[in-house]
């Protein structure tokens, strides 16, 4: 019984750990763009996808593109629909600044990253419309990405309004480094003290 119990306790430990480690994680969404999941939909062959990566409050956006029927013009992330994966909404942040989504081509590939912790990096509209501060607005924002209500949109010289876009799935969960070391130290200090255990246990 008192091995029975030892065991349990060790068992309710690595989850407990485990449950910290997660929830310490950086969080992944997806997104593939075409024309087609544009409202309305258009007949454009191009596609693009995009994977973001927030850690702390850095959002981190990695993607490519190609076929634009139109040179790029503009790219956004619109919160938040009222239905998932449908209609359209406005603008919560640019991401054609310098060093952001490639503008004027057919094509391209991005990486960089927002600091959600920025009143700057919202649309105004979308900081009044979602409890006025940067904060709120980033509550906001990954709330839509969660849900299916956020999507990011590819505009060009031939569709203005759009050429490709696509919505925000949710990806993975990963753990921070640190929280995987904490997991790996609790599991090892479980190990060891079932070993000092089993030692004494058999002095006796």
């Amino acid at each position: 019984m008192r091995r029975q119990g030892r065991m349990i306790r060790g068992a309710s430990m690595i989850a407990m750990l485990a449950a910290v480690a997660s929830g310490a994680g950086a969080q992944t969404w997806n997104v593939l763009m075409t024309g087609a999941n544009e409202d309305p939909p258009n007949a454009s062959p191009a596609t693009g996808s995009a994977s973001m990566t927030l850690s702390g409050t850095t959002l981190t956006v990695t993607g490519s593109f190609a076929g634009l029927i139109g040179n790029s013009s503009s790219a956004h992330f619109h919160c938040c629909t009222a239905a998932p994966n449908a209609g359209n909404i406005g603008v919560a942040t640019g991401l054609d600044f310098a060093g952001g989504i490639p503008m004027g081509v057919t094509s391209g590939t991005f990486n960089f990253g927002l600091d959600l912790a920025m009143t700057s990096t919202f649309a105004a509209a979308f900081i009044t419309a979602n409890g006025g501060t940067a904060a709120t607005a980033r509550a906001a924002l990954l709330n839509g990405f969660n849900t299916g209500r956020a999507y990011l949109n590819l505009h060009s010289t031939r569709f203005p309004a759009g050429e490709i876009r696509g919505f925000a799935t949710p990806a993975s969960v990963v753990p921070e480094p640190a929280s995987v070391l904490l997991l790996g130290s609790g599991v090892v200090g479980l190990a060891l003290a079932g070993a000092r255990r089993r030692r004494m246990t058999s002095k006796n």
